[in-house]
């Protein structure tokens, strides 16, 4: 029950900062890169750090506000390339690598962190 409560109070601070830096962060890497979006959410999706929709909706997980601000940066970088190329394929990629040249350091130390459910 400790574990629970201890749990929730830390989802709720991760909400908290999110809320606070993740949108002004977002609107501003997208400005230097050129992208636009439509919207932006929030959650906790078990496994993944963020999505972008069909229709230009930027998720991301509030767990990101654990995390290094380099790979937030990636995280952001990833979703907003979505919004050019719905896929991976190699020119989603080469997008990426125009806007972040060391992403796939950032991609590898990523996938050693795991976001909270």
């Amino acid at each position: 029950a400790v574990k629970k409560v201890v749990f929730a109070g830390i989802k709720k601070a991760l909400t908290k900062e999110a809320r606070a830096f993740l949108p002004r962060r977002l609107a501003y890497l997208a400005a230097q890169h050129g992208f636009s979006y439509e919207r932006t959410r929030f959650g906790a999706p078990k496994g993944r750090w963020g999505s972008c929709s069909s229709r230009g909706t930027i998720s991301l997980n509030v767990s990101l506000m654990a995390l290094d601000p380099e790979l937030i940066d990636y995280v952001i970088i990833h979703e907003l390339c979505h919004t050019r190329e719905m896929n991976h394929s190699p020119r989603f990629w080469t997008l990426v690598e125009s806007c972040l040249p060391d992403y796939k350091d950032r991609r590898k130390h990523l996938k050693t962190k795991t976001p909270m459910a």
